[in-house]
């Protein structure tokens, strides 16, 4: 099936009375914990790029199939890819369908992209298997059905009438509006700047990209605050993670260990920082956002503000590194530099 991952092809073939070359034994270290050299919670929530490790080989081996052709077919179309523990994300109306269809549920490639909230198909927030740690999490997803809009961490300010942003058409369009751009970055080689007649290289708007946002889903530490995109539209408390970590070190944990409502935070202070948004689509937004009384960001300096206030005076040099090496082509406007970087001298 197009786009879907090679533990979920696998886990069908096991299953299928139709295919003898495996059975559902051969899986069973995939999905069981008596197997305790197998027993790795980033194996089984989700390795499904990495197509050479052993247990993956030896399937192909059962299956009489050559590895590198499994790996050609079932290799990812972004490089924006979630940590295998955080690949627990899905759309139930394509579960359903699946079931529908008389055939066992697939999971997804495009549901393992830290730059995928939405599904492209059916237009909804994706649901979130919080609680899991299986191999099969394509049938665990069909039993637990739509989830809902997932808020990590402890709810706070029970006052308020709703905790995030309501799901409804605009939340979709505003959301998939600049999914759609980004996905756009792996199929083209070139692309013209939103809003402008420049042309740039994909591969380094890509780069600018996902500085950008790994800053707004950069995690909560004992230290430092959440990104952005974490706390600015959702009145639940951000996870802590109890660990020191230097700046690259929570870029790096950043987008990779997400939940959808997270990351459809932060495209859309992609969507703004990028210029992919119209003026009737900002104006769309903020209506959006004040309607559930959070506060929208006034311009791009406060949205550079937002996405740098995680980081401290000690860590300033190294933002400034990382926005010389990942910002090569001038993508990001002044206006948001002046924000990120408030003591550097911008010109324009």
């Amino acid at each position: 099936m197009y786009d879907e991952t090679f533990c979920s092809w696998v886990t069908r073939c096991a299953l299928s009375p139709n295919v003898k070359l495996i059975s559902e034994s051969n899986i069973e270290e995939w999905s069981s914990p008596d197997h305790r050299q197998y027993f790795n919670p980033d194996w089984l929530l989700g390795r499904e790029f990495e197509l050479y490790e052993s247990q993956a080989v030896e399937l192909a081996r059962l299956l009489k199939l050559d590895i590198d052709e499994i790996a050609h077919f079932f290799r990812p179309r972004s490089e924006f890819l979630l940590a295998p523990a955080s690949r627990v994300a899905y759309c139930h109306l394509c579960i359903q369908s699946d079931v529908a269809f008389k055939r066992y549920p697939s999971w997804r490639k495009s549901w393992c992209y830290s730059t995928n909230a939405y599904c492209f198909q059916h237009r909804c927030l994706l649901s979130f298997l919080g609680d899991t740690l299986v191999a099969d999490k394509q049938w665990k997803a069909f039993c637990k059905g739509d989830a809902g809009d997932y808020l990590p961490g402890k709810r706070g300010f029970a006052h308020r009438r709703s905790h995030g942003i309501p799901a409804n058409n605009s939340r979709a369009w505003l959301t998939l509006r600049v999914q759609s751009w980004v996905d756009k970055l792996h199929r083209t080689s070139c692309v013209i700047l939103p809003s402008s007649s420049i042309v740039a290289l994909s591969s380094k708007v890509r780069d600018t990209v996902a500085l950008v946002l790994n800053l707004l889903l950069s995690p909560r530490t004992d230290r430092n605050i959440a990104g952005g995109a974490r706390d600015q539209f959702t009145a639940a408390r951000p996870v802590i993670v109890h660990k020191l970590m230097s700046l690259k070190e929570r870029l790096q944990y950043g987008a990779r260990n997400s939940v959808p409502y997270e990351r459809m935070s932060a495209l859309f202070f992609i969507g703004l920082i990028f210029n992919i948004y119209s003026p009737k689509e900002e104006v769309l937004l903020r209506n959006l956002v004040e309607e559930a009384e959070f506060e929208m960001p006034d311009d791009l300096k406060t949205i550079g503000l937002i996405c740098g206030h995680h980081v401290d005076a000690l860590e300033l040099d190294t933002l400034r590194q990382l926005v010389a090496e990942n910002d090569k082509d001038k993508i990001l406007s002044n206006a948001f530099l002046k924000g990120l970087l408030p003591r550097e001298q911008w010109q324009g």
